[in-house]
């Protein structure tokens, strides 16, 4: 079985509004969430084998944090081609990187992301900061963008960080 894991960022601060959007950092309810997110993969046994993260400072202090929590030893790739990408470049990255690989975890920010989780699933779900979907595909293939629900994509479980 494959599985997918998607992690929007953590809420990243505002205090500049000078400061490029790229640029921006956590604020402190991302430091504190990104390390429960990492706690509950922990707990629920969720396997990473592949990590593909904007590289937009937020994502990689979301992505920091999390690894400094969670036990992971596979391939991370950096893109700044995910930094407020669309559905389609998510698909194109997954596609271009996964390979073999049977877990995959992308950090990215909305609207995409939760553009590509409503697509696999063919069902709406608004992605807030910091929360994670975990998916699986039963039959090994890869994770592709269809309509009419021929994705045969499982939502497995949804968290938010408000929620556990």
């Amino acid at each position: 079985m494959k599985s997918l894991v998607l992690l929007r960022h953590a809420k990243s601060s505002w205090k500049n509004p000078d400061m490029d959007d790229f640029d921006r950092t956590l604020n402190d309810r991302g430091t504190y969430d990104a390390p429960r997110m990492a706690e509950l993969m922990q707990a629920e046994k969720l396997k990473v084998d592949l990590i593909l993260c904007s590289s937009a400072v937020r994502t990689r202090q979301t992505l920091a944090l999390i690894l400094l929590n969670y036990p992971f030893d596979g391939d991370v790739y950096f893109s700044k081609e995910l930094y407020h990408s669309s559905k389609e470049t998510i698909q194109s990255h997954l596609a271009k990187f996964a390979g073999k690989k049977k877990h995959v975890m992308i950090v990215g920010h909305n609207p995409g992301l939760e553009d590509f989780l409503s697509a696999l699933i063919d069902s709406h779900i608004e992605m807030p900061t910091c929360a994670l979907a975990h998916l699986a595909k039963a039959d090994g293939s890869d994770f592709e963008l269809s309509s009419g629900g021929r994705n045969s994509l499982k939502l497995l479980n949804f968290w938010k960080p408000k929620e556990i």
